[in-house]
């Protein structure tokens, strides 16, 4: 994952930064361990534009993994 402040949002002392950024990613499950190779797993990645707020980060994201599966996401707070 990378990501970079691009700007601030806001106005006067409710001034936050901006970011945006883009993952990438691979994994997969497998029922049996002898089922596990490179060549079955899922690429992924996604992007995404956020803020630190009072109540934590927050950002909204686009996530598209193989076989045409994707995904919209919104955190607030901070991940457990």
């Amino acid at each position: 994952m990378v990501y970079r402040e691009i700007g601030s949002a806001g106005l006067g002392a409710l001034t936050m930064p901006l970011y945006i950024g883009m993952s990438a990613e691979t994994g997969n499950v497998w029922n049996k361990r002898a089922d596990i190779n490179f060549d079955s797993l899922i690429l992924a990645g996604s992007v995404f534009i956020g803020t630190k707020t009072f109540l934590g980060p927050i950002y909204l994201a686009y996530g598209q993994a193989q076989r045409s599966h994707s995904s919209v996401y919104l955190y607030l707070g901070q991940r457990f």
